[in-house]
C-alpha cells in the first residue's frame, strides 16, 4: 500500500517559489522544514506528556538531573546543566522546593554554598511518574518499525554531523 506524504502548507509556496525563481533549493529547503516542523510537533508532544504529570520540561530535566546527582548539586551546576540563566535556575529549584521534592542543604565550613537534593518525596514522585512517562514516549514511537527507528537515529546522527554547531 502506498503512503500518503504528510504535507506542508509550506511545500506549495516552496514549489512556487521554484516557478518564479528557478534554481531555488527545494529539496534542501523542504527538508529543513520537515526536521523544523517535526521537532515542533515533538516539542509541543512531550511539553503535553509533562503537563499531564503537572511538569515543564525544566521542572522534569531538573528532577532527571538531581535523581543523577547522587551527593546532590550546586543551584549554579544544576543551572548550568539545564542551560538556564542563574535567575531561572533559582525560581526552578524554588519552585522544586515548594512542592516538596527538593531540599537545600547548606555545606558544612561554608554557609555560602548550598547543595540541592531530592527528598524522599521528590524521590517517590519520580518513581510514581517516570513509568507512566516511559509508556508514554514508547506509545508516541511505537508507530515506526526497529529499522525506521536505526534509519531515523542514523539520519539525526549524520544530520548533526553535518550541520555546524553554533559557536556563539
Amino acid at each position: 500500500p502506498s503512503m500518503n506524504p504528510c504535507k506542508l502548507p509550506i511545500e506549495k509556496m516552496i514549489a512556487r517559489c521554484e516557478e518564479l525563481r528557478p534554481g531555488t533549493p527545494v529539496e534542501e529547503l523542504l527538508m529543513g522544514r520537515l526536521l523544523s516542523a517535526a521537532q515542533h510537533r515533538l516539542a509541543e508532544a512531550k511539553a503535553r506528556l509533562l503537563a499531564a504529570e503537572g511538569l515543564t520540561e525544566p521542572l522534569f530535566l531538573a528532577l532527571v538531573i538531581l535523581l543523577t546527582a547522587d551527593d546532590g548539586i550546586q543551584p549554579s551546576e544544576l543551572s548550568l546543566m539545564l542551560g538556564a540563566s542563574r535567575t531561572s535556575g533559582t525560581r526552578i529549584s524554588d519552585e522544586l522546593v515548594a512542592r516538596g521534592w527538593v531540599e537545600r542543604h547548606e555545606v558544612a565550613g561554608d554557609r555560602r554554598c548550598q547543595l540541592l537534593r531530592l527528598t524522599p518525596a521528590g524521590e517517590q514522585f519520580l518513581a510514581d511518574m517516570l513509568p507512566r512517562q516511559r509508556a508514554r514516549l514508547r506509545a508516541m514511537w511505537a508507530p515506526f518499525a526497529p529499522e525506521e527507528r536505526a534509519e531515523f537515529t542514523r539520519l539525526m546522527r549524520r544530520v548533526l554531523e553535518v550541520i555546524p554547531e553554533s559557536s556563539e
